[in-house]
């Protein structure tokens, strides 16, 4: 077995797991969830239409088209909040543009 050449610790001693408050942890944790399988099913659908497929309000439940709401309107605020420091309405319209 390999030392650290610093501390002449062995490889096996180092420890790398993420501990219970870990925020990786945590959003893994909430991925299992049964809301968790909800927001992975949104994005799949939000994948799936970006990908080119057609979808319609028959294609998905009433759960995940609430979902879907509010992924866009976080995004829409996150957009917003990234347009607040434009200085010309040029330079607004081109961060808009540029996200496309």
């Amino acid at each position: 077995m390999e030392a650290c050449p610093v501390c002449d610790a062995d490889w096996k001693a180092l420890d790398v797991s993420h501990g219970p408050g870990c925020p990786k942890n945590l959003l893994e944790e909430a991925l299992e969830s049964p809301n968790g399988a909800l927001v992975r099913r949104c994005f799949r659908i939000l994948k799936a239409k970006d990908m080119g497929l057609t979808i319609t309000l028959s294609d998905v439940t009433e759960e995940e088209f609430r979902g879907l709401e509010l992924i866009d309107g976080s995004r829409q605020n996150l957009a917003s909040l990234e347009d607040q420091g434009a200085k010309s309405f040029q330079e607004l319209l081109l961060r808009k543009l540029s996200r496309r």
